[in-house]
């Protein structure tokens, strides 16, 4: 029933908000990498040493999208 569904309605796609620049959703694209490395790896020092570099590049992706929502607003 539900591949039926799938098939007749299809997917609803997300909308990308027109306020992001592409450079923002580049640094998002390169966050996503980041933590999909941190939570492959098992060995407590890499994940330490990912985990921060992880919480820099969030830093880095939480003030761009601020910029960004400010100009447009």
């Amino acid at each position: 029933m539900k591949e039926t569904g799938d098939d007749v309605l299809g997917f609803r796609k997300s909308k990308k908000t027109e306020w992001i620049s592409e450079k923002t959703w580049f640094r998002l694209e390169e966050r996503r990498q980041i933590k999909k490395k941190l939570l492959d790896y098992k060995s407590l020092r890499l994940k330490e040493r990912i985990s921060k570099e992880y919480s820099e590049k969030d830093k880095v992706v939480k003030t761009s999208v601020r910029r960004d929502k400010r100009r447009y607003i």
